[in-house]
């Protein structure tokens, strides 16, 4: 089951972190909103925050595009 821990949204992003309980990890996804490319992976439990406040340190294969 995925229990969302935080949420935010805002110059064209929408971000999640979420624990899924059965799996027992910390997941990120991440919407771009202006472009319709979503993106979701699993970050370590320790940087879940910083995973959160900055989603393109956890994916900067991304990072220029965004």
């Amino acid at each position: 089951m995925k229990n969302e821990l935080a949420h935010r949204q805002g110059h064209g992003l929408e971000v999640w972190l979420h624990w899924e309980d059965d799996a027992d990890r910390v997941m990120l996804r991440v919407l771009d909103t202006r472009t319709g490319e979503e993106w979701e992976r699993e970050v370590p439990r320790e940087r879940a925050l910083d995973a959160f406040r900055h989603p393109f340190l956890f994916a900067p294969e991304l990072a220029a595009a965004a």
